[in-house]
């Protein structure tokens, strides 16, 4: 379980398993759990009702999973403008959430649910990304695990992103050759 304080609100990030697949491994979901410091919930939030398991690019066999962690949520954090940014490794994407309803408002990544077009990125987009963050430009920074990529790096990413006209332009990259994170 991970925190992350908020002024007056913490943010929790837990996986849990819940279900049955096909009579084998259990599937886990990522969930998010918002609550002022008087405990009222502020959000509650699960993947399984907001991102569907088919947009996992998960490879259960090859990485030999007891479990099946179809979304493998690895950080959560809060945005300016009172929604939330959501890493989820497993579907290639970084999301943004709505700080209110919990309804997913955008997709970007190498994944299946991608929205955005990559301007200036010799990549087109991240892989099995961690650590997405605004910054204090409204910029996005994060690591890019570089998985899917032609080239086996991992590269620290900026960019500048345009949600209206679903661009996300890539405005720094520091890559490390010699270096793939899993």
């Amino acid at each position: 379980i991970g925190v992350i304080p908020i002024f007056d609100v913490k943010v929790y990030s837990i996986v849990y398993e819940t279900v049955d697949w096909n009579g084998e491994p259990r599937q886990a979901s990522g969930a998010i759990y918002i609550t002022d410091e008087e405990g009222n919930v502020l959000l509650e939030w699960d993947s399984y009702d907001h991102v569907p398991i088919e947009l996992s690019v998960a490879p259960v066999e090859d990485w030999s999973m007891r479990t099946y962690d179809y979304f493998h949520m690895n950080n959560v954090t809060p945005l300016s403008d009172g929604n939330y940014l959501v890493s989820a490794r497993h579907t290639q994407t970084i999301m943004k959430i709505d700080g209110t309803t919990g309804d997913v408002l955008w997709h970007m990544g190498k994944g299946r649910a991608n929205e955005f077009t990559f301007i200036d990125d010799p990549y087109n987009g991240f892989s099995h990304q961690h650590a997405s963050y605004e910054l204090d430009n409204g910029n996005i920074l994060l690591l890019d695990n570089g998985l899917d990529h032609t080239q086996k790096l991992s590269r620290v990413l900026e960019y500048k992103v345009d949600e209206v006209a679903k661009t996300a332009t890539l405005v720094f990259s520091k890559e490390f050759p010699t270096y793939q994170a899993y």
